[in-house]
């Protein structure tokens, strides 16, 4: 995913299955299974040249942010919601 806003993109693989009898889905943000890791070094290193855009590192990427719309809208505890662009 890049972002519009600024120079910056995160990788993030995503797996779903169905077989009418089991449905298996994650997701999942680097470091990736060892499968996607060639595929994430490629795919970063294209990213990087093409668009001069930076990775997002996980400690930012996953900051909590406060969501002022649960805030404004109903009176529960507020949630947090994760910092995506």
């Amino acid at each position: 995913m890049i972002s519009v806003l600024a120079p910056v993109y995160a990788l993030y693989a995503r797996h779903w299955k169905d077989d009418r009898t089991e449905r298996e889905t994650w997701l999942r943000y680097p470091p990736l299974p060892p499968e996607f890791q060639a595929h994430e070094v490629k795919l970063a290193a294209l990213i990087e040249s093409s668009f001069g855009a930076t990775r997002v590192p996980n400690e930012v990427l996953f900051t909590h942010a406060p969501d002022l719309l649960a805030l404004q809208l109903s009176h529960r505890a507020p949630w947090l919601a994760e910092l995506l662009f």
